[in-house]
């Protein structure tokens, strides 16, 4: 089954010319994913491949799962509680420090993002994990949006970003197709595992 996501353009200035290219592992789902884009125009006036994924797998009835890595102590804990749950979670990273960690973390199913700064780290990240399809993740800086269209990523987009209380927030926001934003913390490793089940419970 195709499934698709809901695209945000950068700023549109040509309609006509739709390609599709199929996008893997991104979300709980493992299933291909299809995504329509156009060209577009950076705030530079350069012409790119570009937009904003905001939504994925709507037709599914699902919602992804990202968790914010900060210094990396929670990580395994926190992947222990998905795999234990049979669920998949994507780790956003924003510098290469244990890319062998990650390197096992893709092997198992879940994915890894991009959230860095660095032009240099991006392509590092790029060669070195060797994914089918890379993303980056757009949460406040929007120098990564730049690097990561001029590299071909694709450059995911949400508000719904959350440092504690994600049982709570998750919950008064939950909508299919939407990405959610926890923080690798004591809170979100407190609170996923309850949250999972309340996700799956909700079918």
């Amino acid at each position: 089954m195709l499934l698709f996501f809901r695209i945000q353009p950068i700023k549109k200035i040509d309609v006509n010319p739709y390609a599709t290219v199929s996008i893997k592992g991104l979300g709980i789902d493992p299933l291909p994913k299809k995504v329509k884009y156009s060209v577009y125009e950076d705030r530079d006036g350069q012409l790119v491949n570009g937009n904003y994924i905001i939504k994925g797998n709507e037709s599914k009835n699902m919602i992804s799962i990202f968790i914010k890595i900060n210094d990396n102590s929670l990580v395994k804990d926190i992947v222990n509680v998905f795999d234990k749950n049979n669920a998949k979670v994507n780790l956003i990273v924003s510098n290469l420090n244990n890319i062998n960690e990650y390197i096992s973390y893709v092997k198992n199913g879940h994915y890894v993002l991009y959230s860095g700064e660095s032009n240099k780290d991006l392509k590092e990240f790029k060669s070195t994990l060797n994914l089918e399809n890379n993303f980056c993740i757009s949460l406040y800086n929007n120098s990564t949006l730049d690097n990561c269209f001029k590299n071909n990523f694709y450059v995911l987009k949400t508000n719904n970003i959350y440092k504690d209380n994600i049982l709570y927030n998750t919950k008064a926001n939950l909508e299919k197709g939407e990405f959610y934003v926890f923080y690798e913390n004591k809170n979100t490793l407190e609170e996923i595992s309850a949250l999972i089940k309340f996700i799956k419970g909700k079918n």
